[in-house]
């Protein structure tokens, strides 16, 4: 049986957002559910971090994007997005850059065992999501491209 999050007992989580400079991300602290097993704690991490949200925030996550599934071995975490993730894409890359590290942060800043991450779409590896990032293979977190943490989120 899978131990599924519960909503009345959360954890702090970082969750990533474009910063001001449209550059770099910022980091905001916010309640997420929490979970016994780390799979299960990455998957509420994961949807947390795709919600749509309130400004002054600006996701860098394409609107419509839903997590399919997510998978854990060793420090790898493989993170199945939907279509949304690549059709809704803006494009350019610096925006490409935002999303990966967006969601590669979310993981890694959160849950210590994962070291990196694997992005899928609709259950496919992708060279690239939007023509500049080789996503291949599993990404790690690139910390010059996020700010120091902010404060909690009102």
């Amino acid at each position: 049986p899978t131990a599924q999050p519960t909503a009345d007992r959360k954890i702090k989580a970082r969750l990533f957002y474009v910063a001001d400079d449209g550059r770099t991300l910022t980091s905001v602290e916010q309640d997420v559910a929490f979970a016994e097993r780390p799979v299960d704690q990455a998957k509420a991490i994961v949807t947390a971090q795709l919600a749509t949200v309130a400004e002054p925030l600006v996701s860098a996550i394409p609107a419509g994007t839903t997590l399919r599934a997510l998978f854990m071995t060793g420090g790898e975490a493989y993170v199945d997005l939907s279509r949304e993730l690549a059709a809704n894409h803006p494009g350019g890359s610096m925006h490409e850059r935002l999303t990966v590290e967006t969601l590669v942060s979310a993981l890694t800043a959160n849950l210590p065992a994962v070291t990196s991450v694997q992005l899928l779409v609709d259950g496919k590896e992708l060279e690239t999501l939007a023509g500049h990032i080789n996503l291949s293979r599993p990404m790690v977190p690139n910390d010059a491209i996020r700010q120091p943490p902010t404060e909690p989120a009102p």
